[in-house]
């Protein structure tokens, strides 16, 4: 009998009248450490209505699959559910942050309203290979895929495909107007290594 409510697509975070009656808001979802992967944004975004409503924040942290290295290009304009600068915000995230959500979020919390939050911390930072990946959307169904999806989301803002609806989302890319015999033969005439 419990309401569920989606946070995907149109509404970024719960409205008011979800939380009458809502004391605590509990955060228990694996990230997967990339700026584009909409999970801490709609975080930021619900963070900002908790605030009005006087609902505490606790977040169980998780590990970073992609681990402490950070590295990509910094997003220097908002996009909205793919990155966005907080209001103030004097630095950019670039697409690895190397952090988990909970540090993540205690990142940015200067420029985030206040709520009462709680990070419910890992007794030991583990390993995610050593254990099974459970998969955190439909189209992250691996650690290989959370590996590659860094450098492979990227091909969503172009008229490629980035393998959405396959079994290898993120691990293969095409379109029609591609053709492999001139792909390949580049690979070639610059030493890319094909595998």
């Amino acid at each position: 009998g419990i309401q569920v409510y989606s946070l995907y697509g149109v509404r970024k975070a719960p409205t008011p009248g979800q939380l009458v009656g809502i004391d605590m808001l509990l955060y228990d979802i694996q990230d997967v450490g990339c700026r584009f992967y909409t999970f801490i944004w709609t975080l930021t975004y619900t963070i900002e209505v908790i605030s009005k409503a006087g609902v505490e924040l606790v977040i169980f942290d998780r590990p970073n699959p992609l681990g402490r290295k950070v590295e990509g290009c910094p997003l220097n304009f908002d996009t909205g559910l793919v990155g966005r600068l907080l209001p103030g915000q004097t630095f950019t995230i670039p697409q690895r942050y190397g952090l988990t959500i909970g540090e993540f979020i205690r990142y940015v919390a200067p420029y985030l309203p206040q709520v009462k939050t709680t990070v419910v911390t890992m007794k030991q930072v583990y390993d995610l290979h050593d254990n099974e990946w459970v998969l955190s959307s439909p189209n992250m169904p691996t650690l290989e895929t959370v590996r590659v999806y860094p450098g492979m989301g990227l091909i969503e803002g172009s008229s490629l495909s980035e393998g959405r609806g396959t079994t290898k989302p993120f691990e293969i890319t095409g379109g029609p107007k591609i053709s492999p015999v001139k792909v390949l033969s580049y690979f070639k005439r610059n030493n890319v290594p094909i595998f």
